[in-house]
């Protein structure tokens, strides 16, 4: 099973980032990218897996 996850940091706030949108695009030729998945990073400024089962 693969996975994705990423942490966004505030650097203003000096905090973890709550709520902030992250889209999962992968590339699919030259110049095209094709949408995958998109979630939102929680109150730590986590997203412990953007990469659904069954989705390569």
């Amino acid at each position: 099973m693969s996975r994705i996850g990423t942490s966004v940091f505030d650097t203003v706030r000096v905090a973890p980032a709550d709520r902030v949108p992250v889209k999962l695009e992968k590339r699919s030729g030259a110049d095209d990218w094709e949408f995958r998945t998109r979630a939102l990073t929680d109150g730590d400024g986590h997203i412990e897996n953007l990469l659904p089962e069954g989705l390569d």
